[in-house]
């Protein structure tokens, strides 16, 4: 899915994809509150590469840009019949610039910028799969549960897993886990 977002204090727009735009939202506003999308539509990475491109001129940097109202509006027109989420209130509480500014990098701010995306995306991949690695090891903590393999002690969990080693017999394999409920 494609989104549009504002930084309501700078009023500069993030033309952004993602599989989850809420989850990334909150991701993003860790480290900026100001973050807010206003705009959630169908589209892929290369819809998304297109927008970029088509405001080439306003970029602030690889995914920020410098967009008039009247910009935005024609994106929203555009793919209105692909929606998902809008919110219209948002994005008429905030002043933007009556015109584009061309904003204009010097080669080492534009590589700065370039380090920074390039990390966000890999703190957002591995966010991802630290989310999908916690999934797995909550449905293997519910399978041991299910074969009364794990149980709760007062001092932590306590793992019992029988082993078939290729016609070697059945050994059993002991050990604890000491974690806090939350």
């Amino acid at each position: 899915m494609i989104y549009l977002a504002v930084d309501i204090k700078s009023t500069l727009i993030k033309i952004g994809f993602s599989d989850n735009p809420r989850y990334r939202e909150k991701q993003l506003q860790t480290a900026n509150p100001n973050f807010h999308i206003f705009f959630i539509f169908l589209g892929g990475a290369k819809l998304e590469k297109t927008l970029h491109n088509r405001f080439q001129d306003f970029r602030y940097d690889l995914e920020w840009f410098s967009l008039s109202k009247s910009d935005i509006y024609s994106i929203i027109t555009e793919f209105e019949q692909l929606s998902i989420f809008f919110d219209d209130d948002l994005l008429n509480s905030i002043e933007f610039i009556s015109q584009r500014k061309v904003i204009n990098l010097t080669e080492q701010e534009s590589a700065l910028l370039k380090i920074l995306t390039d990390a966000e995306h890999s703190l957002t991949d591995l966010a991802r799969n630290l989310f999908i690695a916690e999934q797995d090891i909550i449905k293997l903590l519910n399978q041991l549960k299910k074969k009364k393999a794990l149980k709760y002690t007062k001092k932590g969990y306590k793992i019992s897993v029988s082993v078939n080693q290729a016609g070697c017999g059945t050994s059993n394999i002991g050990g604890s886990l000491t974690a806090k409920d939350e």
